[in-house]
């Protein structure tokens, strides 16, 4: 095998391996977040129903492939800021909740965020007026 060979098959299996590799890193080292609200149920569900959502909002399969994690980082309470629908009490409690789910590229880097109201039943990628202020951390 030449030399030349021999240099393209490396770069080629880095070009391969790297992303791979990131991807790896991402998807394992990143967890949903939702856990770290278990102390509060309401909060807990919010936090739940927020990551699903969050992942219905990014439908776009190369938006999954780039940042194939995500993380709740906030949930707020913010009284008044999505309208009271008839229905059972923990419904109507989750529902003054808001909440943030961050996304991360390969290697764990911050992506995009996806804002959700209603406790999780409305999304959106930019950051609506009147946002709560949310603690990212």
């Amino acid at each position: 095998m030449t030399k030349t060979v021999r240099s393209s098959l490396i770069v080629l299996t880095l070009f391969v391996a790297l992303p791979v590799v990131g991807l790896a890193v991402a998807k394992w080292s990143i967890e949903d977040g939702t856990d770290r609200f278990q102390s509060d149920p309401i909060e807990h569900e919010v936090a739940r129903r927020a990551y699903s959502m969050a992942w219905v909002h990014r439908d776009n399969p190369i938006q999954r492939l780039l940042s194939p994690a995500g993380r709740v980082v906030a949930v707020t309470q913010a009284p008044g800021h999505c309208a009271s629908k008839p229905g059972p009490l923990t419904d109507r409690a989750i529902r003054e909740y808001t909440a943030l789910v961050r996304f991360y590229t390969f290697f764990g880097y911050p992506a995009g965020d996806v804002y959700l109201s209603c406790g999780g039943s409305a999304a959106s990628s930019r950051k609506p007026l009147g946002w709560p202020s949310l603690g990212a951390g």
